[in-house]
């Protein structure tokens, strides 16, 4: 499943304990797995 930036709408791709789309919006992901 993929998941898009809720903000500039591009893939987000996962990095260590985050997500991070192509314009730098950063989203971190709960120890529980959700964003």
């Amino acid at each position: 499943m993929s998941f898009t930036c809720p903000l500039c709408h591009q893939p987000l791709t996962q990095m260590n304990n985050s997500v991070i789309c192509p314009q730098r919006h950063q989203f971190d992901v709960a120890k529980e797995g959700y964003i």
